[in-house]
């Protein structure tokens, strides 16, 4: 052991995050999953998970729970309309699944946080990274605010930053931005 308080910090418990942290946590690696926000939150989200998420739900032994939770969400047939023109068909198969699915993601969110804490990762809420903690040129933690506005510093052998599109753990590492296009 490292003395570090985990083997990896997973920072952003989203549709990212969680499942990152559940499968880690699944590995036997001892895993902080870090998020500002209180759950259960919802998320302002496209709507829909293709065949391949559907397919990596399977994999993980989600899938059935999704589709339980929201059956009415779940389709293996789309129609699209063009004028008086309709096609039909069947999605494509991906490792045995077929089907999309459109959970809200208040319910998916909160349904991958709750696996990575079956899988043993810790969940930390309402704590908001300011930054990240280097030790010679490398990534070793976090710091930023707890619930109680506290600063406070958490330390790992792996930083995993899952925390969107305005990361504050690749600004915080300068990561660069490799590829981009507007809305």
């Amino acid at each position: 052991m490292t003395g570090r308080d985990f083997d990896v910090i997973v920072v952003g418990s989203r549709v990212a995050g969680a499942p990152t942290a559940m499968l880690l946590a699944r590995s036997g690696l001892r895993v902080a999953l870090v998020d500002r926000a209180r759950f259960p939150s919802d998320a302002v989200s496209s709507h829909q998970l293709q065949v391949p998420g559907a397919a990596a739900l399977a994999r993980w032994g989600l899938l059935d729970r999704v589709v339980e939770a929201a059956p009415e969400a779940a389709v293996d047939e789309v129609s699209l309309t063009v004028s008086d023109v309709t096609v039909t068909g069947r999605l494509p198969v991906v490792d045995g699944v077929g089907t999309l699915v459109s959970p809200r993601r208040i319910r998916l969110d909160q349904l991958l946080r709750d696996e990575a804490v079956t899988a043993g990762a810790e969940v930390v809420e309402r704590f908001d990274v300011t930054g990240v903690e280097v030790d010679e040129g490398r990534v070793v933690g976090i710091r930023g605010l707890d619930a109680h506005r506290r600063d406070r510093v958490v330390t790992a052998e792996l930083v995993v930053g899952a925390d969107g599109k305005r990361s504050r753990i690749a600004e915080s590492v300068g990561a660069p931005i490799l590829r981009s296009a507007p809305v």
